[in-house]
């Protein structure tokens, strides 16, 4: 009770005495640590330090968690939302980088959307089947928000030491938050499409070069850029929040290393395709026919 009482103190007293919301400390020292962050990589670029990051982390930790507690549950989780998702698309956006895969004569793909050998059937499966766990997620989210006044604080503060910091971020490619959408690659795809063609191995069997019709793959950029960009992004900023509503440390645990299992489920063994330019000189019936074996691998 005395470390509850601790952490209280730190993150919920302030809201807890009635206070009003411009003279909560968390406002800003969460705005001062989120901006000197992103300023330091708009301007030097991303350094991928383990320390800005964690500022950054507990910067938008503090920033989420002060709108919780002064804007009540429906405007509270709607500016964590907007907040979280124009981060998001923002990160995208301000970090891409060109890449030349013809250059490269390579693209890797590790999850289910941007494997274009693979069944986009089984994709749109995965895809759906994600939406309804993160459709469950922010329910649990939601319902667990209205016991915000008993909310467990020194959960919040293990959500970002012992999870955000621990198994998501700076982590590279063993975050337990899985791949993220390859904003760069798929640029590079969809502006090239038409005179791109792929290639790998499936099962064992060497693939002839085939094409991606442009609708299949805006499709599967949808999906890649909804769940391992969008939600990936949501979930890893509102586990805190998630977690200060239980009060059984086992379901802390629990809950800390269950819940990034959603933007995982799409996640495969790396697969690597060969770029190569499109012959001018190919016929639509042989494009046709280079693209069969793909069909029938994917059939069996």
């Amino acid at each position: 009770n005395n470390i509850k009482d601790i952490f209280t103190a730190a993150f919920g007293g302030y809201y807890e005495s009635d206070g009003v919301w411009y003279g909560d400390w968390k406002m800003y020292v969460g705005f001062v640590s989120y901006v000197a962050v992103w300023s330091k990589w708009l301007v030097y670029g991303m350094d991928h330090s383990f320390v800005s990051k964690a500022i950054h982390c507990f910067g938008a930790d503090l920033i989420i968690l002060h709108f919780l507690q002064y804007f009540g549950r429906t405007g509270g989780l709607e500016i964590m939302f907007c907040f979280i998702s124009i981060q998001a698309l923002m990160t995208a956006i301000v970090f891409y980088r060109p890449v030349d895969l013809l250059k490269t004569g390579k693209f890797v793909s590790a999850c289910s959307y941007s494997n274009f050998a693979g069944s986009f059937v089984q994709a749109t499966w995965h895809f759906v089947g994600q939406l309804t766990f993160v459709a469950f997620y922010f329910y649990s989210l939601w319902n667990g928000y209205a016991a915000l006044d008993d909310a467990e604080y020194m959960f919040w503060f293990c959500g970002y030491v012992s999870v955000q910091m621990t198994l998501y971020y700076s982590r590279g490619a063993d975050s337990q938050l899985g791949t993220i959408f390859d904003v760069s690659g798929f640029v590079y795809i969809y502006r090239n499409l038409e005179q791109l063609e792929f290639s790998t191995s499936l099962y064992g069997k060497k693939l002839e070069p085939f094409q991606v019709s442009k609708l299949e793959f805006l499709v599967r950029a949808f999906y890649g850029c909804v769940i391992n960009l969008l939600v990936r992004d949501l979930i890893g900023f509102s586990v805190p929040i998630l977690l200060m509503a239980f009060h059984d440390p086992i379901n802390c645990v629990i809950y800390s290393i269950a819940v990034n299992f959603i933007v995982t489920m799409d996640d495969s063994s790396e697969v690597v395709f060969e770029v190569t330019k499109k012959e001018e000189s190919d016929s639509q019936a042989g494009s046709l026919l280079n693209r069969s074996p793909r069909s029938e691998s994917r059939s069996s």
